[in-house]
């Protein structure tokens, strides 16, 4: 069972990445595919699920296995260049629609 809380991922990367996609192989960039059970050997600790249960913001970087994955799940990602001042009420609004859906 899932717990029910959310996670707001505020990072400049996705940080979802698994040994199979990731070009550096480093751990530091798979939490988020630790947490969601995509990591081989790990599915066990799936805690959340992609599609209902993050959302990015701030994101600038990022691999395209990655950006396949959040399109696919249809995660909200707010990249960096939207998250201004004059933005926040909308992307307030956005996350409070998308975490109570």
């Amino acid at each position: 069972m899932q717990p029910e809380g959310k996670i707001l991922w505020l990072d400049a990367h996705i940080d979802a990445n698994t040994p199979a996609t990731s070009p550096s192989k480093n751990a530091h960039g798979m939490p988020l595919a630790y947490l969601s059970g995509m990591v081989p050997f790990h599915s066990q600790w799936k805690c959340m699920d992609m599609s209902k249960d993050i959302c990015y913001f701030g994101i600038r970087s990022y691999e395209e296995e990655e950006i396949q994955l959040i399109k696919d799940e249809k995660v909200l990602v707010f990249e960096a260049s939207e998250c201004l001042n004059d933005n926040l009420d909308t992307i307030e609004s956005k996350m409070n629609s998308y975490f109570k859906s």
